[in-house]
């Protein structure tokens, strides 16, 4: 259901150049500051690049595009970074130490 909503001159202005640089029009401009402003005032440990991305995975799961998580492998473009980076270049664990 379609509101009218009275917003500054200023939010509007900003709204038309951000709308334009992003693709969408004026009205999903506000909305999506809305979802990112209420995501914000609900988890205010997470940071903004958080926020963005699981607005993003959700989005994508609504569109049907899942894929499988793969716990501790670091994905660059379409391979696992193991592939990547030869054998000499991995990261050694240091040691846990245990002190009483």
């Amino acid at each position: 259901m379609a509101t009218a909503v009275r917003i500054s001159e200023n939010l509007l202005t900003d709204a038309i150049k951000y709308s334009k640089v992003d693709h969408r029009s004026i009205t999903e401009q506000i909305e999506h500051w809305a979802r990112i402003g209420k995501c914000v005032e609900e988890n205010p440990d997470l940071t903004y690049v958080l926020i963005k991305e699981m607005i993003i995975g959700v989005h994508e799961l609504d569109q049907g595009e899942k894929t499988e998580y793969n716990f501790g492998v670091t994905i660059h473009g379409n391979l696992p970074i193991e592939i990547i980076r030869p054998k000499s270049q991995k990261i050694k664990q240091s040691r846990k130490t245990n002190i009483r």
